[in-house]
């Protein structure tokens, strides 16, 4: 700004921003050795702005890349959470995988590895990358996304037809993910979150609010929520053909879970209308009570029983009067 209020911009950054553009002032490659998070700083504004890199400025982040080598984890993780999170991921990840292949090596395998399977028309890293478009925008569902499928290449076989498998591919992808994200230095809460989604990834059960209950219950509620926003995007970024079939089941199971959530469905043994103190004037002691309540949750997410005072009372009766909590609890610690 000059003296008398008149807008100095020597470089034309007015103009960049009407066009959309991202521009290094000055040298690009001089800028991004005197400090390499640009390069990657460029790729979170690609992602969140949905700006183009002007050519000569992307050229030099894609030479200059193995400078992020020398950027602390945690100016790394700080930038990827925004990055994640652009409406434009979908696109940065497909334009700059050898930029992100540096902090996180572990892409690039990935990138141009044919599935030889008929179910995907995209490499592992085209389908990744369209899948974590496909979730909202919510760091747990975009991370999961972007390594769930990361363990394939150390893992395809083919049949006698050609086609290619992954058997065990998202537990080596959750082994993968520990690592990067002790790496980069998740919190905790994150990693927890993570770590719950890709545990229940590959779960499969029928729409029907039976299963669906009891997924909630074994779950929590928001782990099922997510479970079926990455199911829905798993499925989006696989081929089109069939896409409709495929992904019929989830919107049906999405409905379900709606129904259940509006209806105050009971999903944890704290939502019960009977507590321990209730069960422990009926006779049970210690851990029985922890027992009987972990049995009425499954019965009642079973849709077996109601989550009615009265209800659960006579059930709980029944299972005193049949022994069901003493010969638990004597076969747990047999085994």
């Amino acid at each position: 700004m000059s003296p008398d209020g008149t807008l100095v911009d020597p470089y034309g950054g007015q103009e960049d921003l009407k066009a959309g553009v991202l521009r290094c002032v000055g040298e690009p490659k001089r800028r991004f050795e005197e400090d390499a998070l640009r390069i990657l700083r460029l790729v979170r504004f690609y992602s969140v702005l949905g700006f183009s890199a002007e050519k000569e400025t992307a050229r030099a982040a894609h030479e200059a890349r193995g400078l992020l080598a020398r950027v602390a984890h945690e100016r790394v993780y700080a930038e990827m959470n925004k990055l994640l999170l652009g409406e434009n991921v979908g696109e940065t990840l497909l334009t700059f995988p050898d930029i992100l292949g540096v902090p996180i090596p572990e892409i690039s395998p990935c990138v141009g590895f044919d599935q030889c399977n008929y179910h995907h028309c995209f490499d592992v890293w085209g389908h990744t990358a369209r899948a974590v478009a496909a979730v909202p925008p919510k760091r747990e569902l975009r991370w999961t996304m972007l390594f769930h499928d990361l363990g394939k290449p150390l893992c395809r076989t083919f049949d006698e037809q050609g086609v290619g498998h992954f058997y065990g591919h998202t537990a080596i992808s959750a082994r993968m993910a520990e690592d990067i994200m002790a790496r980069l230095h998740f919190e905790k809460v994150l990693r927890d979150r993570i770590r719950a989604q890709l545990a229940c990834f590959d779960d499969m059960f029928r729409p029907e609010r039976a299963a669906i209950h009891k997924e909630m219950a074994r779950f929590g509620v928001e782990t099922v929520q997510n479970l079926l926003y990455t199911k829905q995007a798993d499925n989006a970024a696989k081929t089109p053909a069939g896409l409709e079939r495929a992904q019929a089941p989830w919107h049906e199971a999405q409905k379900i879970y709606d129904e259940l959530i509006s209806e105050g469905a009971c999903c944890s043994i704290h939502e019960l209308k009977i507590s321990g103190e209730d069960l422990a004037a009926l006779g049970y002691r210690g851990r029985e009570i922890g027992a009987v309540l972990a049995r009425l949750l499954d019965e009642v997410a079973a849709e077996k029983l109601p989550n009615k005072p009265e209800a659960l009372q006579a059930r709980a009766v029944r299972l005193w009067r049949s022994g069901y909590a003493r010969h638990t609890i004597k076969e747990n610690e047999t085994h």
